[in-house]
């Protein structure tokens, strides 16, 4: 009995994640999410082409000095995301598309993070929203972050300068800063646990000139590099299609220098939604689905 209702349940999450947008000039509101699409994206309001509120809600992934704002990167793994070399042995000793950056499955099939809070950082209140936002990744995919008993890999979540993470699991500890005065909302949780799980940016994939212009002369000088592209041998959507929805998108104006955007969508109208941090995208379901191999 236990047996059928689990895969009742699992045939009812995979019909309710719609396919990823295929046409960027045509606006796809999903029925089911995380992420309310006909909520954030209003109809109602066609001239509204830009949110101010992104600014405010992103301001703590671009507070650390580190890769991308606020990605924590072995030079290892910063040399294979823009490197040119394409030989087989760097790809198996250096790539994030393979097993050694993946979080190991339990006998249920469950692949599983452990982690610990640095306690004396946060209050009661804020350790349960960043359980919440671990429950809302737990709803649609096979991750589960469970709280450390022996475990060897685990994460450490505290209260650091703005929010960071590494990218995939490195081995051991490894520390994942969400400040608890900038960086508590349910979706910058999650951006960041989505590091941990081994995604980067959506905007620094190798398709996204096709859906969004960059702004090079708005950026601030030193973080230009911010928004290169990564080198595709390391890096992909994982059978997905570009996500302006994506939670693990840039806001339009992140790393402006002069307050204009930096990053432009070819639908305008996207402008409202991109950088958004309410929760997930079935762009995003699907990404870590895929990269996890779930239903398999």
């Amino acid at each position: 009995m236990i047996l059928i209702k689990c895969a009742i349940t699992l045939l009812l999450v995979q019909s309710t994640i719609s396919k990823p947008f295929n046409d960027p000039d045509t606006i796809i509101f999903r029925e089911e999410n995380d992420v309310d699409s006909k909520e954030i994206l209003s109809e109602d309001d066609p001239d509204e082409v830009y949110d101010a509120s992104l600014e405010t809600t992103n301001i703590g992934l671009e507070a650390g000095e580190y890769f991308q704002g606020d990605i924590v990167i072995t030079p290892q793994l910063l040399q294979a995301m823009f490197t040119n070399d394409t030989s087989d042995d760097m790809v198996t000793r250096t790539g994030i598309l393979f097993d050694e950056y993946r979080w190991p499955k339990n006998y249920r099939r469950e692949v599983t993070v452990p982690y610990v809070f640095n306690n004396r950082d946060y209050t009661t209140n804020q350790k349960n929203l960043m359980k919440n936002a671990m429950k809302g990744i737990e709803k649609y995919t096979c991750i589960r972050f469970v709280a450390r008993s022996w475990e060897k890999d685990y994460i450490k979540i505290k209260s650091g300068d703005g929010c960071s993470a590494n990218m995939g699991k490195q081995g051991g500890e490894q520390e994942v800063s969400l400040a608890n005065n900038g960086c508590m909302s349910k979706g910058i949780v999650q951006h960041e646990l989505i590091h941990v799980l081994g995604y980067d940016h959506m905007h620094s994939h190798f398709d996204r000139d096709r859906y969004v212009d960059i702004k090079w002369e708005n950026i601030k000088p030193n973080v230009k590099s911010n928004f290169d592209k990564v080198n595709p041998r390391w890096f992909g959507n994982f059978g997905t299609t570009y996500d302006l929805y994506s939670v693990m998108h840039y806001h339009g104006k992140a790393f402006s220098k002069n307050g204009r955007e930096t990053i432009v969508p070819r639908n305008r109208n996207y402008a409202r939604i991109m950088g958004q941090r309410k929760g997930l995208s079935s762009g995003d379901v699907k990404r870590i689905n895929n990269m996890y191999k779930c239903y398999q």
